[in-house]
């Protein structure tokens, strides 16, 4: 199975209830979010990016937050087998390759998690902003999935 276990453990354990200061449909808490990441990127503020990404694509789709996670996981499974290798151990290995320019993996991801975010932006200024068929709310997945990544590479950098 392609993918990493860690990945689908900090899904298991994202939420912990109650969430505060999180209005649904409202981008604030995401964009505070984001500050804290650029001020400071370390893995708890990146979790906490991805919990409101998440959030915010549970109240935007009116799905359970359940179904959305479940549903991280099989798109986790199935991307990582198409961009690391469904038989590679590494399930990383292609953030790694980002080490080839002189870039730390978590911050080759970084990066990534950024055109997701000012596409997020984008996209809320004005939704016809939209010429690739790549929806908020699949962006704001994709923000989350970045998000948890980085967090499994800066965890494994810091042992």
């Amino acid at each position: 199975m392609a993918g990493s276990v860690r990945y689908i453990e900090l899904l298991d354990n994202l939420f912990e209830p109650p969430h505060h200061g999180f209005m649904p449909n409202e981008f604030k808490f995401l964009d505070e979010r984001w500050d804290h990441v650029t001020a400071n990127p370390d893995a708890k503020n990146f979790k906490s990016l991805a919990r409101a990404a998440f959030i915010l694509l549970a109240y935007g789709t009116s799905t359970r937050l359940d179904a959305i996670l479940a549903e991280a996981k099989r798109l986790h499974v199935d991307k990582n087998a198409g961009y690391a290798g469904a038989d590679n151990p590494d399930p990383w290995a292609n953030f790694r390759l980002s080490t080839a320019f002189g870039v730390e993996p978590w911050r080759g991801a970084a990066v990534r998690l950024s055109d997701k975010y000012i596409r997020v932006s984008n996209l809320r200024k004005n939704p016809d902003n939209d010429k690739v068929g790549e929806s908020i709310w699949e962006t704001l997945r994709d923000l989350g999935a970045y998000c948890l990544i980085i967090v499994c590479l800066l965890e494994e950098e810091q042992g």
